[in-house]
């Protein structure tokens, strides 16, 4: 039985090329899905990352590489602040980071341990991705 798609709800991997690409020839504007809300890109942090990168690799960043580098960064934050190499100390320091500016955006970590960061909802439209406002 071939069932007809009307919505799919998904994760930031659907801005990668070649799905986006897919999905805006065979199902544009029926996929939605949550994504960081990157920062401005003059953000002394987000144009750093995106000039080394591109200095780099010869390309943009792909799909989701700032996340990686600030969480690089967020665990330098935690080693640098814990008084010894410990993972609960490490751990413990993380839980103290505030309005860390990134290159993927500003974000904090809760009493839990999980990233408080602004995120928006993206869609696959006949031209590719976008923001959903």
């Amino acid at each position: 039985m071939n069932v007809p798609l009307s919505l799919v709800l998904g994760t930031s991997e659907w801005d990668e090329t070649a799905l986006a690409d897919f999905a805006k020839v065979n199902y544009p504007n029926r996929i939605f899905y949550g994504y960081p809300m990157p920062p401005d890109e003059a953000v002394p942090v987000r144009k750093h990352f995106v000039d080394a990168y591109v200095a780099r690799f010869g390309r943009q960043p792909a799909i989701l590489s700032d996340n990686g580098y600030d969480a690089v960064m967020m665990l330098k934050y935690g080693i640098d602040r814990a008084t010894a190499y410990d993972a609960t100390k490490i751990k413990d320091a993380l839980y103290t980071l505030r309005d860390f500016q990134g290159a993927s955006g500003l974000m904090s970590f809760d009493r839990n341990g999980d990233v408080d960061k602004p995120f928006g909802l993206k869609t696959i439209t006949p031209a590719g991705a976008a923001w959903v406002k």
